[in-house]
């Protein structure tokens, strides 16, 4: 969203998903109102002053509400592994030819 320029503006934003070896981490835009444990709300500041906490609060920016979680286990490493352990015996169609499997 930073790269896009949406951070701080009524830009659309983008959800992301980060893949990475042992986790998944996503977050996406939510509407307003949504209630829930993994809804935070995000702050873009340009103006650093105005993000602190003993700023006025009508100066401060509104925050963004934004859906965000860690899937531990879900990640590229472990679906590999967990692949692996289901189809025991069999040659793994993510490998090139004649490639040994180190895991």
């Amino acid at each position: 969203n930073e790269a896009l320029g949406n951070l701080g503006r009524s830009g659309p934003l983008v959800a992301t998903l980060d893949l990475g070896g042992a986790s998944t981490q996503i977050a996406m835009p939510l509407p307003t109102r949504t209630p829930g444990p993994f809804r935070f709300d995000v702050v873009a500041c340009k103006d650093a002053a105005n993000c602190q906490d003993d700023a006025d609060a009508s100066q401060r920016p509104a925050g963004t509400p934004l859906y965000t979680v860690s899937r531990l286990g879900f990640g590229m490493n472990e679906a590999y592994k967990a692949f692996l352990r289901q189809s025991e015996g069999t040659v793994s169609p993510c490998l090139f030819r004649n490639q040994v499997d180190d895991t």
